[in-house]
C-alpha cells in the first residue's frame, strides 16, 4: 500500500503536506476587494497565472457553511492556492483563518476519495470593505490587503512581480 494511500486510511496528511502547511505559515494570505469593475479578478487572473489553484464559489451565500460542496477533485491536492470569489460581506475574514492555522485542510467530497490540501487562500471580495471590517493586526498579520479602488497601477504591478517570484511583501 502506498504512504499517501496509508495517511487517507487513517487520515493524516504526508509529511510533505505538512511541511508544505507549515511553510505557508511564514507568508501571508491575500484579500482583494474593491468596487465592481475595479480590477480584482484582472489582478487575480495575473497573480495565479502559471499556478494551480481551485476556486470555491460561496455565490449568494449569506452564512458561512459548516462544510463546502468543494468540487474539487484529486488533482487539487497540487494546489498553491484556494480562490473564494465573489463574497459577500456576510463572510468576515476571520471566518477563513481556519485555512489559515499551518495544518492541512482535508477535503472529503463527494464521490472522491477524501485527501488533504496546504494552499495559500485568496479572498475576493464583491464590494469595497470597510476597515473596521478587516478588524485591525488579526487579519492583516495573516493577510495582504489590496482595495482596488485606491492602489496605483505601479504598486498593482510592483505586488504582482513581488509574488509570482515569492519575494517579500511589505
Amino acid at each position: 500500500m502506498s504512504n499517501d494511500k496509508q495517511n487517507i486510511l487513517f487520515e493524516k496528511p504526508s509529511d510533505e503536506l505538512i511541511k508544505k502547511a507549515q511553510d505557508n505559515l511564514s507568508k501571508k494570505h491575500l484579500i482583494i476587494h474593491g468596487d465592481p469593475m475595479s480590477g480584482k479578478s484582472l489582478l487575480i487572473r495575473l497573480l495565479l497565472k502559471n499556478t494551480f489553484y481551485s476556486t470555491v464559489d460561496l455565490f449568494d451565500r449569506f452564512e458561512f457553511p459548516d462544510t463546502f460542496d468543494w468540487r474539487l477533485g484529486k488533482n487539487s491536492q497540487h494546489d498553491d492556492y484556494l480562490l473564494f470569489n465573489d463574497l459577500s460581506s456576510s463572510f468576515a475574514p476571520n471566518c477563513f483563518t481556519i485555512f489559515c492555522s499551518g495544518s492541512p485542510i482535508k477535503i472529503n467530497s463527494l464521490g472522491v476519495e477524501p485527501f488533504f490540501i496546504a494552499p495559500r487562500i485568496i479572498l475576493e471580495y464583491k464590494h469595497e470593505l470597510s476597515e473596521a471590517f478587516l478588524f485591525g493586526g488579526s487579519i492583516r498579520r495573516r493577510f495582504h490587503v489590496i482595495n482596488t479602488n485606491t492602489i496605483s497601477y505601479k504598486e498593482i504591478m510592483d505586488f504582482i512581480k513581488k509574488w509570482n517570484n515569492n519575494e517579500p511583501l511589505s
